[in-house]
């Protein structure tokens, strides 16, 4: 609330909750106008709803069992992008970075897809953010499968996702072979949004940062995953249902700092 100007403050508090997130809301996606528009080297091009600059973030890269992703993917009409014989790409990402001087992380679980083109996409089986009006405004406006969650994302040794004190996915990289600076990346391309209401949404994102690498150690590294049974959020159970059954292999550490994030409008699939 200290980020809002005075008088726009004290309107705010006189609202109930449910006014105030639809108030701040609209503030928030009013101020996502006349962003510069994306130009990316693969040609692709749009304007963004949201561009953030200065991300810090931790992914871990790996693959997993096609098997149990596959059926999972046809269901959205999407095929995986195989990197190795069986096994389909997965990332998990976590962010520390600030939009509109609200600071916020955020973690991201998204499968390698491979669009008609021929070129590489993602779908975003989960997503959590540590500030609960963004969630909702994901939610809601996006179509986006994102939950509230507690966040923890140290740059360079820890991904962590607590929602109800219970942790989902914490990662811990121990070893201390250091980290090689692999150049500048960048990635264009689109996400595909779960299925919601017998409807598909989808967006172009823009990623651009330094990227730096380190192998994932089994043996001194860790990586624990907990699918609550008695979770309510269905398409999170499945999603991390799914990451435990598929035998999720981690094998790099990656992190980007000063990174550029841009997402475009959501758009549903025909």
């Amino acid at each position: 609330m200290q980020q809002f100007h005075p008088a726009l403050r004290t309107r705010l508090q006189s609202y109930t909750k449910k006014q105030m997130k639809y108030s701040i809301a609209l503030i928030i996606l009013s101020a996502c106008s006349h962003l510069e528009r994306v130009q990316a080297k693969n040609g692709i091009e749009f304007e963004p709803d949201v561009h953030i600059k200065e991300v810090q973030e931790l992914c871990l890269e790996g693959d997993a069992d096609a098997s149990v992703w596959t059926p999972i993917l046809e269901q959205e009409n999407l095929h995986p992008w195989i990197v190795n014989p069986g096994r389909v790409k997965i990332l998990i990402c976590g962010t520390n970075a600030s939009f509109q001087g609200i600071s916020f992380s955020e973690m991201l679980l998204s499968i390698s897809v491979l669009e008609s083109d021929a070129k590489e996409g993602y779908f975003l089986a989960q997503a959590w953010n540590s500030r609960r009006l963004f969630a909702w405004i994901e939610q809601v406006h996006n179509h986006s499968p994102y939950l509230a969650g507690e966040i923890n994302v140290t740059l360079a040794s820890l991904l962590e996702i607590k929602r109800e004190d219970k942790s989902l996915i914490r990662a811990v990289k121990k070893s201390e072979l250091p980290y090689e600076y692999l150049g500048s990346t960048e990635f264009a391309g689109l996400l595909h949004l779960p299925e919601k209401d017998g409807i598909r949404h989808q967006c172009p994102i823009f990623l651009q940062g330094r990227l730096e690498r380190t192998p994932f150690i089994p043996e001194v590294d860790a990586l624990e995953i907990t699918a609550p049974s008695e979770d309510p959020e269905p398409q999170e159970r499945m999603t991390l249902e799914a990451l435990k059954n598929s035998h999720f292999t981690p094998h790099f550490w990656l992190v980007q700092t000063n990174a550029v994030h841009a997402k475009g409008p959501i758009i549903t699939k025909p």
